[in-house]
């Protein structure tokens, strides 16, 4: 391909985003961005069909604006059952933040599945938010859909292969985003049939898997989860931490060609980079909901007035906890509103100077967990929607760097899933 421009298009929980880079510099020439359409019906979940219609709208606009191939990366930890045939999707799609699989983990989840769920190295692949989990809620849900699945006439899989489907009428997926689903072994992608079984799933066709460095056709040049993009994007390697702070809180730790399985303590094992000849494991603390508890408490609490954060004012005497707002904590299930971290209870907080906070706390118990299996390490990059605040970032910054004193804290500039994305998509124009 040569010099030119490449595009990176980001489907995140909050926002689509398109962004043209002149491969030459990794300067934007373009960027464009739009609301993740809602379901009319449910707050958690997305509209397939307008998502879609926007991701392909931007698709389109990338190719006028002159880019020669395009990456996509999209949001994990989502389900959604289509038609084989012609792409038409027959659920909604469900996003990570949806809750409603708990009660089936809770109350409906079989023996076996229960006994699974509390072994150490394949219990992450049977919590209530895991891909599995969600798909037997589902079918328990609306029984009609499993003869579907069992036929092949429906397809279900997360939104990247939805999307990729519907683009090009390939039915694939990426080592990222299946090695979070637990019908996968992250360290060789053998299927683990066993664990949909013990849920009571039938057997259905996944997507083929395809490497980061294999392109899905000669535009659509790469396919990754958001948050291995902005480790991607931001050069994240050894001895580096991430920490995103969008819609939910994702703290990331590449740790190269180890992989932590059993770490315990509600950490995932990731595929952050799988090539015909290179691995790149990490290990991922999260934090559901973070950022969309902040928006409506600021919203809701404090008038919409986002400069209270920075100021640090109480605008009531009133006390909040984001936890009341869905932030759950690692293996704690819904319930109290008070959460236990290694020095006793936390007490609730005051708004404006109480979110801000609240917030720290949460990345610092979160942190606190990773660094304890993996190191602190040399480098931690802050990112996402929450590092606009300047009381936040300052508040991050000054606790990380208590870890160690030559530890560089940075804030990322711009996009790095969108950079991330486009990086991989130019190289695999390349090939």
């Amino acid at each position: 391909m040569g010099d030119g421009l490449v595009a990176g298009l980001d489907v995140g929980t909050t926002r689509i985003k398109l962004a043209v880079y002149d491969s030459r510099g990794w300067r934007p020439v373009y960027t464009e961005e739009k609301p993740s359409p809602w379901s009319k019906t449910n707050t958690t979940r997305h509209d397939p069909t307008r998502l879609y219609k926007i991701v392909k709208s931007l698709y389109h606009k990338a190719r006028e604006k002159g880019a020669s191939c395009l990456g996509l990366a999209t949001y994990r930890g989502s389900l959604i059952i289509w038609e084989a045939k012609n792409g038409r999707p027959v659920t909604d799609i469900i996003t990570w933040m949806d809750t409603e699989s708990h009660t089936y983990y809770y109350e409906k989840m079989r023996p076996l599945a229960r006994l699974l769920s509390k072994m150490p190295r394949i219990g992450s692949a049977i919590q209530p938010e895991s891909f599995l989990v969600r798909l037997a809620a589902l079918l328990d849900e609306k029984r009609e859909l499993r003869l579907g699945l069992e036929s092949g006439e429906l397809y279900a899989w997360n939104i990247d292969s939805y999307l990729v489907h519907r683009l090009t009428g390939l039915y694939v997926t990426d080592p990222s985003i299946a090695g979070l689903t637990g019908l996968y072994h992250p360290r060789d992608m053998k299927h683990l049939w066993f664990i949909a079984q013990a849920l009571g799933l039938p057997r259905f066709n996944p997507p083929k898997i395809i490497a980061h460095d294999e392109p899905v056709d000669d535009y659509l040049t790469a396919v990754m989860g958001d948050q291995q993009a902005a480790i991607y994007g931001l050069e994240c390697g050894d001895s580096c931490i991430k920490i995103s702070l969008g819609t939910g809180a994702f703290i990331d730790a590449p740790t190269g060609p180890k992989l932590y399985l059993g770490s315990g303590r509600g950490l995932v094992p990731l595929i952050v980079y799988w090539s015909r000849k290179k691995r790149i494991y990490g290990l991922e603390a999260y934090i559901p909901g973070l950022g969309e508890a902040v928006r409506r408490l600021v919203e809701g609490l404090l008038g919409g007035d986002y400069s209270l954060l920075d100021e640090g004012k109480d605008s009531s005497p009133a006390k909040v906890l984001l936890y009341a707002w869905g932030v759950r904590y690692p293996r704690l299930p819904p319930g109290p509103l008070t959460v236990k971290f290694d020095k006793g209870d936390v007490s609730p907080w005051s708004l404006a100077g109480g979110i801000v906070e609240s917030v720290v706390e949460a990345v610092a118990y979160h942190f606190r967990l990773l660094v304890d299996v993996v190191g602190v390490p040399e480098r931690v990059v802050l990112t996402g929607g929450l590092t606009r605040s300047r009381e936040i970032t300052r508040r991050i910054t000054q606790l990380l760097a208590d870890y160690k004193k030559n530890m560089r804290v940075e804030k990322a500039p711009g996009n790095p899933v969108t950079l991330g994305i486009a990086k991989l998509a130019y190289e695999n124009c390349q090939l």
